[in-house]
């Protein structure tokens, strides 16, 4: 068994790219919703005309996107409690906006894999050089799953 501590949930979400977008997208549809019916309505006194198709589409979004962001954490921490420790090293990095891409290589089981990670651009992702030496887990299951330990933890 690994010994390496689990992620939160708030952790994942502030590096893993796809995890911060499922967890973002349905509270910015629905802040949408408000901005765009609801407060206009509101301002004029008039009552709200919303159709039953719109809330239950931003209903589904919602649960879809949530379940997915669920789904993505368990993916990442059973990563966290059962992954192989690697050394790798990051072949390349590169920022636009607020994301990024992150390449790097790694020998597991006697052959080298090459991965990429997209990144959340934060304090702790822009440190990251090219170069550089990584503490990687790798999924025993799936060599390709690979997560840098020491951005999420």
């Amino acid at each position: 068994m690994n010994n390496t501590r689990l992620p939160s949930i708030i952790q994942i979400i502030s590096i893993d790219y796809l995890a911060i977008t499922m967890a973002v997208v349905p509270i910015a549809l629905w802040a949408l919703l408000g901005v765009v019916y609801i407060m206009p309505a509101a301002l004029d006194g008039k009552p709200v005309d919303l159709s039953s198709f719109l809330i239950l589409l931003l209903l589904a979004l919602t649960a879809f996107c949530w379940l997915a962001l669920a789904w993505r954490v368990s993916k990442i921490r059973a990563v966290f409690a059962a992954g192989i420790h690697v050394k790798g090293i990051i072949t390349g990095i590169w920022f636009f906006r607020n994301r990024g891409q992150m390449c790097f290589s790694y020998n597991y089981q006697g052959s080298i894999h090459d991965a990429r990670m997209t990144l959340v651009k934060n304090q702790r992702s822009l440190a990251l050089k090219e170069g550089a030496m990584l503490e990687l887990l790798v999924d025993p299951d799936n060599a390709e799953r690979t997560f840098l330990q020491d951005l999420f933890i």
